[in-house]
């Protein structure tokens, strides 16, 4: 009989699969690449920021709209 499969067997498997498959990094990536995917990381990351809080503060100004108006 076979001992039952556990969690930690299924993580071993799944590390073992992503060492296998996984390719090398490229060796011939330059610096200017990885500071042009740094740039674009925080530009985006900045776009994000900005259009969570301009819904934010376009829920407040409607929220307050609201308010003045029942009131």
């Amino acid at each position: 009989m076979t001992k039952p499969f556990t969690p930690l067997d299924n993580a071993r498997h799944r590390t073992a699969l992503v060492q296998t498959f996984d390719p090398a990094p490229d060796k011939d990536e330059s610096t200017v690449h990885h500071v042009l995917e740094a740039v674009f990381v925080v530009v985006l990351t900045a776009v994000a920021v900005a259009v969570i809080l301009g819904l934010g503060a376009a829920a407040i100004a409607l929220l307050v709209a609201f308010i003045g108006k029942v009131l």
